[in-house]
């Protein structure tokens, strides 16, 4: 196995992960219009300010990134509770970002495989585990699953929104692919929710009109 192959085959390092994510979510506010200014703050000042990493967009909000491990169970992240403490008094918005993917081959599909969790979801978590000084969470745990409803209903209006803009904007800058795209887009991420399927299929329906239109 050449060097090479040995860096691709194990778990990428922290920083990694901060690069990739980083630069699906600048990309994504800017497709909608908004400049996310991130930020990264030395390793040295980290476990004093309880974050890695911040983005600045309104009052902004701070990340904790963690790096993923391999369990029998599937993806773990190992959490600092003294860490938490600080990141939790910081004043402003906060989240541990959980990458849930080990492959350089799934870079394009980071922020999708990414759990983003909020401080004040972890805290019962946190609780139960009070005199440690860490612990790992992993992905089967329940306080995961109570973010899920959340985080998919988020992107189920990302998704719509995206496909709104498309529909505002002059057919004249499609590409051929988003004609195709732009029925399709978020389909599935807006079925769990059935008033977010029927805004979905309103948004299909001002497509079709479009296209006929020319």
């Amino acid at each position: 196995m050449t060097a090479l192959e040995q860096i691709l085959a194990g778990v990428p390092p922290e920083k990694y992960y901060e690069a990739c994510i980083t630069y699906h979510l600048v990309r994504e506010q800017e497709r909608r219009g908004r400049r996310l200014y991130p930020f990264a703050i030395s390793q040295a000042v980290e476990h004093q300010l309880g974050f890695d990493f911040g983005y600045g967009w309104g009052r902004g909000f701070l990340a904790q990134y963690k790096r993923p491990i391999l369990r029998a169970e599937g993806c773990g992240w190992i959490i600092d509770l003294e860490q938490f403490q600080t990141l939790r008094n910081c004043g402003v918005p906060a989240y541990y970002v959980l990458p849930r993917f080990f492959l350089a081959s799934e870079w394009y599909e980071g922020l999708d495989l990414t759990a983003f969790l909020s401080v004040s979801a972890l805290e019962p978590w946190i609780q139960e585990r009070k005199g440690q000084k860490e612990a790992c969470l992993g992905e089967e745990d329940p306080v995961l699953a109570l973010e899920t409803p959340e985080a998919k209903l988020y992107k189920a209006l990302d998704r719509i929104e995206a496909v709104i803009q498309h529909n505002e904007a002059p057919l004249e800058t499609w590409i051929e692919l988003e004609r195709t795209l732009n029925l399709e887009y978020g389909v599935e991420d807006c079925a769990a929710f059935p008033f977010m399927s029927e805004l979905r299929e309103l948004a299909a329906q001002d497509t079709r009109e479009k296209l006929a239109r020319g």
